[in-house]
């Protein structure tokens, strides 16, 4: 088992804090690296938390020619121990995540730069697509919304990727939660925020998500934490409100099993 840390810093000019966890993701790690090279806004850096992948991930990484600033090789308690570490590490203004197959369009983070600098948002986030690697299926457009807590107690309609939060705003994950860590992230840091003028959204999709990520590989579980997530942040009755949202969950899922 090989474990290493590895720091590359250089703090002039960086803005966000681009956080990529791994784990034996050859096959999809170098597209997500090369999203990053072509932005047409350089302004950040990237840290790498790999939790000692057994194939190829860590030597493509070492060859691809990207400026990581921290790349950590290690084990760890699973993906948002994994983004805890990383965030510990961030120097960027803005702190973002990305999984192995994530991507973001050319502009994205000009973009966000745009929406965000000189400005008093602490909580920004945008729309993205949905594409599988492995099927000739178009990409599909998703639409979020804003993460105040009014959206919040009902649904969690964002997608980790597109979520770019004030570093001096950032919780850890709340480890208690193995898939839905990010919706709890989403509420604690949304309840930090003063008013809403300092949590926006914006409807445009600037990153490309890999369909079957980690919050999509149990559907019970999946439920489970939500429920869990609703009952502790904001009580017994918006569970019982919630009700026909669960409901249209469980529909989706039926429908998409049998599509199958």
């Amino acid at each position: 088992m090989t474990l290493e840390r590895q720091t590359n810093f250089d703090s002039s000019a960086i803005y966000f804090s681009i956080v990529i966890v791994t784990f034996n993701a050859e096959n999809s790690i170098l597209s997500t690296l090369r999203s990053l090279q072509n932005q047409t806004y350089q302004g950040f850096e990237v840290i790498i938390v790999d939790g000692c992948s057994q194939d190829r991930t860590v030597e493509l990484i070492k060859s691809s020619g990207i400026h990581v600033a921290h790349f950590i090789v290690e084990p760890d308690k699973g993906i948002y121990d994994a983004m805890n570490k990383g965030m510990e590490l961030a120097q960027g203004s803005f702190i973002s995540f990305l999984n192995a197959g994530d991507m973001y369009v050319e502009n994205g983070l000009e973009l966000v730069m745009n929406h965000v600098f000189d400005s008093e948002v602490r909580l920004f986030s945008l729309d993205y697509e949905v594409y599988s690697p492995r099927s000739q299926e178009k990409k599909k457009r998703i639409h979020c919304r804003p993460l105040e807590m009014g959206f919040l107690k009902k649904d969690f309609k964002a997608c980790h990727q597109s979520i770019f939060a004030r570093r001096d705003l950032c919780v850890k994950y709340n480890l208690d939660y193995d898939i839905l860590a990010d919706y709890q992230w989403a509420i604690d840091m949304s309840s930090k925020c003063l008013s809403e003028s300092e949590i926006r959204h914006v409807n445009v999709a600037i990153t490309e998500y890999e369909r079957g990520g980690y919050s999509a590989q149990s559907f019970v579980r999946n439920m489970g934490e939500r429920i869990k997530i609703h009952y502790y942040n904001f009580g017994i009755i918006q569970v019982l409100l919630n009700i026909p949202n669960y409901l249209r969950r469980v529909l989706r899922a039926l429908k998409a099993s049998l599509v199958k």
